[in-house]
This record gives structure tokens, C-alpha cells and sequence, in this order.
């Protein structure tokens, strides 16, 4: 399976966001170091969604 397949299926998962607010994430959105990203939800609502482990050593590569 290809490394963004792989990414995309662990980040909501572990993360327990909805696939539609992953799918709209943006590079700029991610803060690597702290394992999180800002996800607009319904109604346009900002907040943090974090993720595990997995997620994270997916993500840099």
C-alpha cells in the first residue's frame, strides 16, 4: 500500500476526526512536533484533533 493511502486511512482513526476533516487539512495545519492538527469542523468550529504514534511517523515521510 502507498505511504499516503497508509497516512490517510491511520490519521482518522487515531485522531477520531471526521474523513472529510482530514481530507480538507493543509500542510500549514499540522504541528508535527505536538502531534496535532487544526481541524475546521461543522459550522466552521477550529480545534486541535491529535494523533498516535502511528500517525506521527507517517507523517514527516
Amino acid at each position: 500500500m502507498a505511504l499516503r493511502d497508509k497516512t490517510l486511512r491511520r490519521l482518522p482513526y487515531e485522531s477520531a476526526a471526521r474523513a472529510d476533516e482530514v481530507f480538507a487539512l493543509n500542510i500549514e495545519d499540522l504541528d508535527l512536533d505536538n502531534e496535532r492538527g487544526r481541524i475546521t469542523g461543522k459550522g466552521g468550529t477550529v480545534r486541535w484533533s491529535h494523533w498516535q504514534t502511528g500517525t506521527a511517523r507517517l507523517l514527516p515521510r
